[in-house]
């Protein structure tokens, strides 16, 4: 996959694509809630070993790798950015786990149309694969299962009925967003929301730390540095919009 399409897929400028394994360096869990996504999975006592996991839009394993480590699930991750992936092998290995992750370089949205008896289906901040979250949970249920789970980490509008902020067009309000969820006929299990402490402790933390990195690589390359900023300005104004407008939470799926 070139890198103007690996750009597109991760929302920024094409001359930013090569730099993002430094910016994001720091940051482990690109958009996702790890633990909460184990503490869903925990209770649904799935047979460790013989519970098969699809995670398209895997980044660096944030997810998989303690889903793995913590309920012995077999874990198989989907991406287009290599850089992710190989920090993901490397993670996997350090915790144990590369015997039951496999990381794939591919597209996430090809790998879900292809279909599947998959047991869970992880979605985790990445967005809509299906232009919104009814089609994204089709995609979803088509790799899984009857019977089977899917887990979405994602939000819903708490302000306005719309907003434009490019990847959150989609969202909805919250009422709207569970009939999207339900749509086909599958049951929520739970719903968790990340309180809006917790998001912007999260968004703080990961701003500083991208703040640092752009610092250091405009040192180093100060012809790109106007760019460095843009992308550092539009995460802290990506950010404003999340804490402002929408709610973190994360659906439990179970496919009829």
């Amino acid at each position: 996959m070139d890198t103007r399409e690996i750009a597109r897929n991760l929302g920024v400028s094409p001359e930013i694509a090569p730099y993002l394994p430094e910016l994001l360096a720091d940051i482990w869990a690109l958009g996702s809630w790890p633990e909460r996504i184990v503490d869903l999975l925990r209770p649904l006592d799935l047979p460790g070993p013989d519970t098969r996991v699809l995670e398209p839009g895997c980044g660096k394993g944030a997810v998989g790798i303690p889903v793995a480590r913590d309920l012995g699930f077999q874990i198989r991750g989907v991406d287009t950015f290599a850089p992710f992936l190989e920090e993901a092998r490397a993670r996997a290995a350090d915790a144990g786990v590369a015997d039951r992750v496999c990381y794939e370089e591919g597209d996430m949205v090809a790998a879900l149309d292809a279909g599947g008896d998959y047991d869970l289906a992880i979605l985790a901040g990445v967005g809509a694969t299906g232009g919104n979250v009814a089609g994204t949970v089709q995609r979803l249920r088509h790799a899984v299962r009857p019977g089977g789970y899917m887990i979405l980490d994602d939000g819903f509008l708490t302000s306005a009925d719309r907003i434009d902020w490019p990847g959150y067009e989609y969202y909805r309000n919250h009422a709207e967003t569970v009939g999207a969820l339900t749509r086909h006929g599958d049951r929520v299990i739970r719903e968790v929301r990340i309180p809006l402490a917790e998001v912007k402790a999260h968004n703080a933390r990961n701003n500083r730390v991208i703040a640092h990195r752009v610092e250091a690589l405009s040192a180093r390359h100060p012809e790109m540095a106007p760019a460095f900023r843009a992308f550092q300005q539009a995460e802290l104004d990506e950010c404003r919009v999340i804490e402002e407008e929408t709610a973190a939470a994360i659906w439990l799926l179970q496919r009829t």
